[in-house]
């Protein structure tokens, strides 16, 4: 299996190709080729199949960019959203705006959220919408305003991630303010990017970007912070927004969803536990039971923190973090049997 891995450097990014061979003895991945993708930086936040076969990925620095890619990293257009020199920031590091997630729409058109610091200075939800070729549609912001807490936000808002989700859009969002239990809401949009619905999620709690979609069902995590310990919890919403099932609260940090190795109406969960230091995949049922025992993954110099990976065909997990060597963090990418054991890492080159 070859899977492309971009890595964002001073003024571009670099593709690498990199197999994962079940079947080889030695090392299981190798980087097989690069291409320069010139123009970028900062950081890479999402990344989405789009149906030529090809990538879009979408990050930020000063302001929010997204590019697109055909199937061998070859790039198709770059959009770069834009940069007012007017704009007073508080910091050098403050930014314009930002992109979190992207979704690709039935019509051919990309869907980017994120947030966007406006003239007054607030912070809103983002959502810019580009044409298959890269060309700015629309660009708004996005509030609930079911509750006048959030149609005018005195810190203002954001858009935590976004994800494809039956024929329309998932949006999870909240409110930037001071308080200990800032509000969070999710909105529904239909294929056409126009909201179909909003709620109210939790207050307090720290709603992930992580999603996952079964059955037409919508799976997502949120994130409490007690005193002493962090848990989270996992949630199955229908269609209409309404949860049909909710886990029993798990402890551990930075929840990753991805589809089971048993069987796909279960869902595999990775989560960083404080108290051994390690990663622990759990398996949980239908109905979000806790299935079996969680097991221990044993990682190897590795962090999947805002991370992410997929599920081979050999039921063995490719995971996308960062490992730490003497020149500072590099991405790297950690292959681990189903039964949480170890196989093989790749660390990628530095780039010069």
């Amino acid at each position: 299996m070859t899977v492309l891995v971009l890595i964002v450097a001073a003024g571009g990014a670099a593709w690498y190709g990199t197999h994962a061979d079940s079947h080889r003895s030695g090392s299981h991945i190798t980087i097989d080729r690069q291409v320069w993708v010139s123009g970028l930086d900062g950081r890479v936040t999402a990344m989405a199949n789009i149906p030529n076969g090809g990538f879009v990925i979408a990050g930020y620095q000063k302001t929010g960019w997204a590019v697109a890619t055909d199937a061998q990293g070859n790039l198709l257009w770059k959009y770069i959203a834009p940069f007012d020199e007017n704009l007073g920031l508080g910091t050098p590091a403050s930014t314009h705006s930002e992109f979190y997630g992207v979704v690709p729409l039935p019509n051919g058109n990309v869907l980017l959220c994120g947030q966007k610091t406006t003239e007054k200075l607030d912070t809103v939800g983002l959502i810019t919408i580009l044409s298959n070729t890269g060309l700015l549609l629309e660009e708004r912001q996005v509030l609930a305003n079911k509750d006048r807490d959030y149609s005018v936000p005195t810190f203002g808002g954001k858009i935590y991630g976004c994800s494809r989700w039956d024929d329309g859009v998932a949006l999870i969002g909240g409110k930037l303010d001071n308080s200990e239990k800032p509000p969070a809401w999710a909105i529904k949009l239909d294929g056409s990017a126009e909201k179909k619905w909003e709620k109210l999620l939790v207050a307090g709690s720290q709603w992930t970007r992580p999603i996952l979609v079964i059955d037409r069902d919508l799976v997502l995590a949120h994130v409490e912070v007690k005193p002493t310990t962090t848990e989270f919890t996992i949630e199955k919403w229908n269609e209409t927004g309404e949860a049909v099932a909710k886990s029993a609260p798990i402890t551990g940090k930075y929840p990753y969803l991805f589809r089971s190795f048993q069987s796909e109406h279960e869902i595999g969960l990775m989560a960083y536990f404080d108290v051994s230091n390690t990663y622990q995949l759990h398996v949980l049922g239908e109905r979000l039971e806790q299935v079996g025992r969680p097991k221990q993954v044993r990682v190897n110099n590795f962090d999947l923190q805002e991370g992410f990976g997929y599920r081979l065909p050999d039921h063995s997990l490719l995971l996308f973090g960062r490992s730490a060597t003497q020149s500072g963090d590099r991405g790297s990418i950690e292959r681990i049997g189903k039964d949480g054991e170890y196989l093989d890492l790749l660390v990628f080159p530095q780039i010069l």
